[in-house]
């Protein structure tokens, strides 16, 4: 009788074990929440709740919600201390910052950080201090100062999540921040040298880890760009320049910097695929014409320029998809020259951000002669879906 007891005591147990586990393993508009991260199950219990909200599926008592809730008023995470090449431990400690709450109205959670003196003092008085939440694969999720807060959920009304305009859109992003915090396992403290090595490191991991879908090229004028998914606008920013480029649901271009695409480019023509081959610019005794002709794969293998001679530009990508180097080769006559130059230009790039969809958000533009330095590149991308 004991042994029967026993036997259905742990055959219990195992049960609820695993229904505990199950619980932290939910799937919601796609995406796996494990429960595992550093603001345990808040996470998904938010998405679900944004899900039900959206759904009309209001639950009758948030209490047992509320319950985790205050029990995650304070709680202390261990850290990396990176400083050069120097790695120590050490503690951050979130605490609520503000009323934190679930409730049919939405959901909120504020938490101040705050490192401890050991970790604050591996850093000379004034030192930029970069507090960095990590996933399992070393990837970048968040990047905030040593006083900033955490925020976690936001007040949704379900009359928000269902608004014909804005709803779908503010709700897939609402889950999708809520199941990047879920993903936050590990939080490293570094200065600004220790910042460039994550980024680095987060970019070589976020490529390993791309879907197949995430390295197919954009559709239409979007391979010209390097870019993928269903892309609104990418804003490319360096030290000389800003530009901003439009593109409709279908990938063409539509303008830059507000200036209608045929405007910029004439006598256009495009492939099959919807995409530019050929254009020229300029005017008078000023045209440029260029030819480009893309690889099997979607992506531009070759640019011919013809603009007081010819040049080709031939481009190599890495298994991710990204442009790793492109070199120029050809001919250049100088205005009032005797006779061209020959041009050989390689330049390699170095990437250093990767958003959500797979496509770069920051890179180093490389001159492989070292003539000069790095051009230091940025993209800000906003998509239709």
């Amino acid at each position: 009788m004991k042994k029967t007891i026993s036997t259905l005591f742990t055959l219990l147990l195992v049960l609820v074990l695993a229904s505990c586990s199950d619980s932290s393993n939910k799937e919601i508009e796609g995406y796996k929440f494990t429960g595992k991260g550093i603001f345990g199950e808040i996470p998904s219990m938010f998405a679900e709740n944004a899900q039900m909200t959206k759904e009309g599926t209001i639950e009758d008592d948030y209490s047992k919600y509320q319950k985790l809730l205050d029990e995650r008023e304070s709680f202390e995470v261990e850290c990396e201390v990176m400083k050069g090449k120097t790695i120590t431990k050490g503690t951050i400690n979130f605490k609520k910052d503000g009323n934190c709450y679930i409730n049919e109205n939405g959901s909120s959670a504020r938490y101040a950080s705050t490192l401890s003196e050991d970790v604050k003092g591996a850093f000379d008085n004034g030192e930029k201090i970069h507090v960095c939440g990590l996933d399992k694969d070393g990837v970048l999720i968040t990047n905030y100062g040593p006083y900033n807060t955490y925020t976690l959920g936001g007040n949704f009304s379900g009359s928000g999540l269902k608004s014909a305009s804005h709803g779908e859109r503010n709700y897939k992003r609402y889950i999708r921040r809520l199941y990047n915090m879920d993903r936050i396992v590990k939080i490293v403290v570094t200065n600004d040298e220790g910042m460039t090595t994550i980024c680095e490191k987060s970019a070589e991991a976020r490529m390993k880890n791309l879907t197949e879908e995430e390295k197919t090229i954009g559709k239409g004028d979007l391979a010209l760009f390097e870019l993928k998914g269903n892309v609104q606008s990418a804003v490319v920013i360096t030290a000389y320049d800003k530009v901003r480029y439009n593109f409709d649901k279908e990938g063409k271009l539509i303008s830059i910097n507000g200036v209608q695409t045929n405007e910029w480019y004439q006598n256009v023509e495009r492939d099959e695929q919807g995409r530019l081959s050929a254009y020229t610019e300029g005017e008078y005794d000023m045209v440029s014409s260029f030819k480009l002709v893309y690889g099997k794969n979607g992506f531009l293998e070759k640019r011919i320029t013809n603009d007081m001679g010819e040049c080709v530009t031939t481009y190599t990508y890495n298994e991710a998809g990204f442009l790793t180097s492109d070199q120029l080769l050809g001919e250049y006559t100088e205005m009032g020259a005797d006779k061209p130059e020959k041009v050989d230009v390689k330049t390699t790039y170095k990437y250093t951000g990767i958003d959500d969809h797979g496509n770069w958000t920051r890179r180093e533009t490389v001159p492989a002669d070292d003539t000069e330095g790095p051009v230091y590149e940025a993209r800000s991308i906003m998509y239709y879906d």
